[in-house]
């Protein structure tokens, strides 16, 4: 697995948090704002409630991004560095059997912390579910 940081994201899945009561991020407000508010409509037509592991998935929203997946965080207020790995790790679960060859996180600054130190604790919840340990499978499964 490649991590890359970048500030422009050319990628097939992108993936934003949601808070309690489907509340959209910034980053996520301004993919909505994009996706002519196919995120917005994808939350209020399924049961999602933004609670810790829920993920909606919206797929074909744009040319540019094939698939969209929106990931519960719990309360935004009380966003902590596990937080942020446990939503990198979702995005990672959902998109590694999906043929997506890329995937841009999104994660927001965590309390009084920097973009960076999100960034790097997405990262580690990245890195930590692409792992896989298949030395002793006879078979692998997807």
């Amino acid at each position: 697995m490649e991590i890359r940081f970048v500030n422009e994201a050319k990628a097939q899945s992108v993936a934003v948090m949601a808070g309690d009561g489907a509340s959209l991020t910034p980053a996520g407000t301004m993919l909505d704002g994009k996706l002519n508010g196919a995120l917005v409509r994808a939350m209020a037509a399924s049961r999602f409630t933004g609670a810790i592991g829920q993920v909606v998935e919206v797929l074909g929203a744009s040319p540019e991004c094939a698939r969209a997946l929106v990931i519960g965080c719990g309360a935004l207020d009380r966003l902590d560095p596990l937080t942020v790995e446990r939503f990198a790790a979702h995005a990672i679960k959902r998109t590694a059997v999906s043929g997506a060859d890329r995937l841009a996180l999104f994660p927001e600054a965590i309390g009084g912390g920097t973009a960076a130190e999100a960034a790097a604790r997405a990262a580690m919840g990245a890195r930590r579910a692409a792992s896989r340990v298949d030395r002793y499978r006879t078979r692998m499964k997807p």
